[in-house]
């Protein structure tokens, strides 16, 4: 007797464009915060289209996936009024199994190589995580301007040895395809030489029939162009269209409050799994003096007007349509998505980063120094 109600989304995967032959795959899991109803879902991240989705009865979950090539996943639950995602690596025919505990505090997997690999990865993870959150609180309660600054210091420190573990744990399983998935979703905010040297150690085998290895192949290509705009510079001057057509200066939207602009795509998983990270954040500080606005990558009104209903954003949304072949992103030198930029009023960039973390981190410090 099976425990899960299927809704079938879309099986449509990518025969027609790769021509490798589909073999079926079983992700399955435990997750004991998910109550009757709760909803579990599958994003494929090449494709950026759901593969299907499950309605729990119990706490236990599990897709049947039609997998032609190595590739990156993000499995997403719905709790409540709550969106979670989390990346999974699967590989055509190696089961994966997903052990998650109370309020994601710890994540294991099990059921084949590929699994044990992740799980290996995610052990080291779980120390800098939980760290990394008794930092996070700490700063955010404190008052005294030489703890904050020891504080921020200690969490620099924290993510230099992050990097270090995450670059220790690819060289020493170089011929594991879930080595680019590392690098893909831990380490894109890395220097440039490190990132070169770490792709160039991972073996041809676990680079075979693995679609990480196009697309850290397009981040090293267009990684130093990342100080077309960089920390310090002013962002001043540039007009885009809304969803209607209407231009919008952004000299006018901004008036005298703090921007954020989400460079996104509606076909960027990581772009729309974070979306309810900006909300909160929106929710946050909105009363202060910060705004969101969103600039899309995207070449097709359709696609783009729709992933905004979808998503529920109701900040402000311009696009020149162009994706990253001209115009705006172009110029700027922005090709990877999400990409974060914290203004002043005064437009200086005052952060540039790939996480809502790091977004958050100086928000943090710029209303707690305002007050």
């Amino acid at each position: 007797m099976t425990t899960l109600i299927r809704l079938h989304l879309t099986a449509l995967l990518l025969t027609t464009l790769t021509g490798f032959a589909q073999t079926d795959t079983r992700l399955s899991g435990i997750f004991p915060d998910l109550h009757k109803g709760a909803r579990v879902r599958l994003m494929q991240t090449s494709e950026e289209g759901y593969i299907d989705s499950l309605i729990v009865r119990d706490s236990t979950f599990e897709f049947n996936v039609p997998v032609s090539e190595r590739e990156l996943y993000i499995i997403e639950f719905f709790i409540d009024a709550n969106r979670y995602g989390y990346p999974v690596f699967l590989q055509p025919g190696d089961p994966v199994h997903m052990q998650i505990a109370s309020r994601f505090t710890r994540i294991s997997f099990s059921g084949s190589a590929i699994a044990d690999d992740q799980h290996d990865f995610y052990q080291s993870l779980h120390a800098f995580v939980n760290e990394e959150a008794r930092l996070n609180t700490q700063l955010a309660n404190e008052k005294d301007t030489a703890l904050i600054r020891k504080g921020k210091a200690e969490k620099l420190k924290l993510n230099q040895q992050r990097q270090e573990q995450f670059a220790n744990w690819i060289r020493a399983h170089n011929n594991s395809a879930y080595a680019l998935a590392v690098m893909v979703v831990f380490m894109e905010d890395s220097p440039f030489p490190l990132l070169l040297e770490l792709y160039h150690s991972i073996t041809e085998e676990a680079k075979r029939d693995n679609l990480l290895t196009e697309e850290l192949s397009f981040l090293l290509m267009t990684k130093p162009y990342d100080d077309l705009l960089k920390t310090g510079d002013k962002l001043t001057g540039f007009t885009l269209p809304d969803t209607a057509g209407k231009a919008h200066a952004f000299a006018a939207l901004q008036g005298k409050d703090y921007i954020m602009i989400d460079c996104w795509a509606s076909w960027g998983a990581s772009c729309r799994k974070a979306v309810p990270a900006l909300q909160k954040l929106a929710a946050t500080y909105s009363k202060q003096g910060f705004k969101i606005i969103g600039i899309s990558a995207d070449t097709k009104a359709k696609d783009w007007k729709q992933a905004i209903v979808e998503d529920g954003t109701r900040w402000n949304q311009l696009s020149d349509l162009q994706g990253t072949l001209g115009g705006f992103l172009h110029e700027k030198g922005i090709y990877h998505f999400p990409t974060y930029i914290l203004v002043s009023p005064d437009g200086t960039v005052l952060a540039k980063t790939h996480k809502v973390e790091g977004i958050q981190e100086v928000l943090q410090q710029v209303f707690k120094t305002s007050k």
